[in-house]
């Protein structure tokens, strides 16, 4: 399955009175999406443990500014021969329309996996529901398994967002199992009995009435394509989308790679 795509496409409401502002803006974005890609470190991320989302929130608005781009995470220079791969950390940051996400091989983009970045508001939101500001997609009471809230925004969120591209032949990595082992007893599903690794992990917050993200979270989305890439350890879902219309269930299987998905 590796080199094939998902592909999640939308319809646009409503029609445009002139059809030429509509096509001159599209080529504009697709334009600003060839130009040569922005290094993620010039935005000041950094491979080296610390929390990313500041950095990633600078470089996705100056693309949202010159409408649209393509961010690169380059790999670090390796001292020798050996191959080392390199992980760029980063708790929930939001995309924007006309966005390419290239990750290298050898280059992980991996989810936060501490109190301070994970529990935080700041660095990581908590919605009244899912879809906020949207209507929810469900009516329904408190339930993780329905999607409901309070909730943490998904690590990777896109609000009405068209037209994004994840791709380059890396690895994105939910940081799934801090959430493992910080759930609180009463939600479900969680593992029984806990397993081993969360005796060693630093996830002390239970998350009391707060259910966990999404790893990549779609509302009111159309023409995302996801290409040669890896998905690990998610939190609780891969790929989660409301109101994107014409979503193929068959394609959505279609990664390079599932691994170790907590659904």
């Amino acid at each position: 399955m590796a080199g094939e795509s998902v592909i999640v496409r939308g319809m646009a409401v409503g029609m445009a009175v002139g059809m030429a502002a509509p096509l001159l803006l599209a080529a504009a974005a697709a334009a600003a999406q060839q130009l040569a890609p922005l290094d993620v470190r010039t935005f000041g991320a950094r491979p080296d443990g610390s929390n990313n989302a500041a950095a990633l929130a600078r470089a996705v608005d100056i693309c949202a500014r010159r409408g649209g781009c393509a961010l690169n995470f380059p790999p670090a220079a390796a001292a020798g021969p050996a191959a080392v791969t390199t992980v760029y950390r980063t708790s929930s940051f939001a995309l924007c329309s006309n966005l390419t996400l290239i990750v290298p091989p050898g280059v992980v983009l991996r989810g936060t996996e501490d109190d301070a970045s994970n529990s935080d508001d700041t660095s990581w939101p908590t919605l009244p529901w899912l879809e906020y500001p949207s209507m929810p997609c469900n009516d329904c009471p408190y339930a993780c398994g329905a999607g409901c809230g309070p909730v943490k925004r998904g690590w990777l969120y896109g609000q009405n967002v068209s037209n994004v591209t994840i791709t380059g032949g890396g690895e994105l990595h939910g940081g799934g199992r801090w959430w493992w082992c910080a759930r609180d007893s009463h939600q479900t599903p969680r593992p029984k009995p806990l397993p081993n690794y969360c005796s060693s992990r630093n996830a002390t917050n239970t998350l009391k009435d707060v259910c966990p993200p999404r790893m990549i979270h779609l509302v009111g989305a159309r023409d995302i394509v996801m290409r040669n890439i890896t998905f690990t350890n998610s939190v609780r879902y891969h790929l989660s989308t409301c109101r994107a219309d014409a979503f193929s269930p068959a394609r959505a299987l279609a990664y390079s790679s599932l691994r170790n998905a907590f659904v």
